[in-house]
């Protein structure tokens, strides 16, 4: 047992066990270096990069294993010093506290996962119930167009709407849609509404599916610090063509 979790949790463990020294801290380097890239840059802010860093991960492990297979018993094991095993298990552990510990991930790397209810079509087709997407918590501009998550003004939960106008723009509604400034911004049914001139510091988001929404038609536009951020992909749906996509 002690071993199978060794290969699981300490990068370079087969070459440990082999007593290759160089070769485990190498192993042990390439998982920091793809830890430390997911936390520095936007690798995870996309799905294909969200595959591709989940890809180098496994490769590194499959090669580490290979490896530790084809060398093994070449010398007795290696003996470590603490730092040195901290220096192992410390990627791997910080990968899974940033995958399993929302408040880890929502801090170092600034995503956190929502879903959308059951049953909930209020941004359908764009969205539908049971979607659990990721969202960017750095994005919180809220430009035209941009699918957000924000609190809702009239209870203790977050909505996702499409931002539609800005602080200025004149919003109203007919049954062709929502227009903004006196043009179509989105199309669909919709019960009459406005004029209304969007406060400054304000947006007004509106869900895709405009008759089974409540959004600022009913609550008013909300100001910009209630913005959580911007939707990004779509990691899990009930529906397999989703999964991976990015709603526009």
């Amino acid at each position: 047992m002690g071993g199978i979790l060794g290969h699981i949790l300490v990068p370079g463990y087969p070459q440990v066990r082999n007593g290759d020294r160089s070769r485990a801290l190498l192993a042990g380097a390439a998982v920091l270096s793809c830890v430390l890239l997911a936390v520095t840059t936007p690798w995870l802010r996309s799905a294909k990069g969200l595959l591709s860093f989940l890809a180098v991960l496994t490769a590194i492990g499959v090669l580490s294993l290979v490896d530790g297979r084809l060398r093994r018993g070449a010398a007795p094991p290696a003996r470590l010093r603490a730092a040195e095993w901290t220096f192992l298990a410390a990627p791997a552990w910080i990968f899974v506290a940033l995958v399993l510990v929302p408040p880890a991930r929502e801090a170092v790397i600034g995503l956190a996962a929502f879903r959308t209810p059951a049953g909930h079509d209020s941004m359908a087709p764009t969205l539908l119930g049971g979607d659990r997407f990721v969202v960017d918590l750095r994005a919180r501009d809220g430009a035209r167009g941009d699918l957000v998550v924000f609190a809702s003004p009239e209870e203790e939960r977050t909505l996702v709407k499409r931002v539609v106008a800005l602080e200025g723009d004149v919003v109203e509604a007919g049954a062709s849609g929502i227009l903004v400034n006196g043009r179509l911004a989105l199309a669909g049914q919709a019960a009459p509404f406005g004029p209304l001139t969007v406060p400054p510091g304000r947006i007004f988001a509106v869900g895709d599916n405009l008759v089974a929404s409540r959004d600022c038609r009913h609550f008013g536009p909300v100001g910009r610090d209630a913005i959580r951020g911007r939707l990004l992909y779509v990691f899990w749906s009930g529906t397999w063509s989703r999964i991976g996509t990015t709603p526009r």
